[in-house]
């Protein structure tokens, strides 16, 4: 995420420039969210509800890999823009068709959620030293394994 004064420099304008079409820093913030989130479509229109939630969230992931700072960007309060809801209200709707009721589908969003937004941060900021998708040949430990596969 750029700031302001690295967001002017990058389109060729002085930093106030850009708020003659923003009222504030916030409106700015949640312009680009916005802008970031619309590029992108969750809803790949799968007939199958497990298909549809996969397609979502894999979209997700790759949002937040390709623009590392968009989640603290959604942290900032009211800079989240409306249509940050688009993966909750496509998800929500795709775990109802396979029969979880209300409680159950929000839920298993925000499981599914966390798990991916913690994924791509690992994924964009990986920890030195540790790379579960390696086979060790020194491990003594022979538990299981973690794959970089798809988490559905």
């Amino acid at each position: 995420m750029r700031s302001p004064c690295g967001l002017a420099d990058a389109v060729g304008v002085t930093p106030m420039a850009l708020y003659n079409h923003f009222s504030s820093k916030r409106a700015l913030l949640s312009a680009i969210a916005e802008s970031v989130i619309s590029a992108v479509e969750f809803d790949g229109r799968q007939a199958d509800w497990r298909d549809q939630v996969r397609h979502c969230f894999d979209v997700l992931r790759k949002l937040c890999r390709d623009h590392p700072g968009l989640h603290r960007l959604l942290e900032i309060e009211g800079a989240m823009p409306t249509n940050v809801f688009a993966p909750m209200e496509i998800t929500l709707r795709a775990l109802h068709e396979a029969g979880l009721d209300d409680l159950d589908s929000v839920r298993t969003y925000f499981l599914l959620t966390g798990f991916t937004l913690a994924q791509a941060a690992y994924q964009t900021r990986p920890i030195p030293d540790i790379e579960p998708f390696r086979e060790d040949p020194n491990r003594t430990h022979r538990g299981p394994r973690l794959y970089s596969h798809r988490a559905l």
